[in-house]
């Protein structure tokens, strides 16, 4: 795991303007391509019938070989005397791969459609996928990298996190719906088990990614709607049976090279100023009876100032029951200086899952 910055660990960064080797991406010579494409561009994906049919092909094919994102997904012996399936586990690591073994793994029409659309590009000889592809038992997700001046598309251990708590909560039901969605792996995973989940973000490359995920998973089609929306706008409240939200929450106002702060890390002076509004917003979408999930970080600050503590009580007094969990994060990260870095007189911070009720 590489690290990055959502306070400062992030499970991949996957700029794609190199290869793995360090070699430029260029763009494909392709004729009917109006522009070049150096990086995976979802909208651009989603727009494109015939690149979405070749990446459902693609991954449906990762999931007949059972690829699980494990590093020894190709060292096993049937793997190892089949050609297609290392090369196609290559692709979704967006390891370069042959031209020849790739076309001989997907057939020409889908290779070249993957060119068009960009979600392929060629690297001296070789062809890279320009999205990492992100397994998770039989689902799969994308992960595009960040190109200069565009959103980044978050998934990170926070996420894995979340996910975690959340799942073992065993909830089932009929509507569910994911704020600040990023890639949209957790809604993914929560049309497995509600009838119908809302993917909501603010990015619409948030929004464009998570809406590849019907297409990568089509057994999710029926169940599964990717929209934008600030926090919860639009939706109706009351409704939801369960809500969750991994929203931004490193305390940032100004991003670490001094620019503007970033979408997917800022979560406000404090870094509560984001998540109380997620947190505000799930309390009103639950149904009677529904939980929510939101992840935060619990900092307290010299003066007694504790944001998320302070709040609770307000819930409290709208009927909704909160519960504050540590999450394992904070038995591998050390939160304390890193918040005292990006928020004045912080003095402790916990990485932490706020489980809300809404009585029956």
């Amino acid at each position: 795991m590489e690290v990055a910055d959502r306070g400062e660990v992030q499970l991949q960064d996957l700029t794609v303007v190199t290869d793995t080797k360090g070699r430029s991406v260029a763009p494909p010579p392709v004729g009917d391509v109006d522009e070049p494409v150096v990086c995976f561009d979802p909208g651009r994906v989603l727009a494109d019938r015939d690149g979405c049919a070749a990446l459902t092909e693609l991954v449906g094919r990762l999931r007949t070989i059972g690829y699980d994102g494990s590093p020894y997904a190709s060292e096993n012996d049937a793997t190892r005397a089949d050609v297609s399936a290392r090369t196609l586990i290559a692709l979704a690591r967006r390891e370069p791969t042959t031209r020849h073994d790739v076309v001989g793994a997907l057939g020409v029409d889908a290779v070249s459609a993957l060119i068009r659309c960009g979600a392929l590009a060629l690297v001296d000889e070789d062809v890279l996928l320009t999205a990492k592809v992100f397994p998770m038992r039989s689902l799969y997700t994308l992960l595009p990298g960040t190109p200069p001046g565009q959103d980044t598309v978050y998934l990170g251990p926070d996420s894995l996190v979340l996910f975690e708590i959340v799942w073992a909560a065993r909830g089932f039901g009929d509507h569910a719906a994911d704020l600040a969605t990023g890639n949209g792996f957790l809604a993914a995973a929560l049309a497995t088990r509600y009838d119908h989940v809302v993917a909501a973000d603010l990015s619409s490359r948030c929004v464009s990614t998570a809406g590849l995920v019907p297409v990568v998973n089509p057994h999710l089609r029926t169940r599964f709607a990717a929209v934008q929306l600030d926090v919860a706008e639009g939706l109706r409240p009351g409704s939801f049976d369960l809500v969750t939200a991994n929203p931004p929450w490193v305390p940032e106002t100004i991003a670490p090279k001094g620019d503007q702060p970033r979408r997917f890390a800022a979560g406000g002076p404090t870094g509560f100023e984001l998540p109380r509004r997620f947190i505000d917003a799930a309390a009103e979408l639950l149904a009677p009876g529904g939980k929510a999930f939101i992840a935060c970080m619990d900092i307290a600050f010299d003066n007694g100032h504790r944001p998320l503590a302070e709040h609770l009580p307000r819930l409290a007094a709208h009927g909704v029951g909160a519960t504050v969990v540590e999450t394992r994060l904070n038995q591998t990260f050390d939160y304390d200086p890193r918040a005292a870095r990006k928020a004045p007189r912080a003095a402790s911070a916990r990485h932490v899952v706020v489980e809300l009720r809404r009585p029956s």
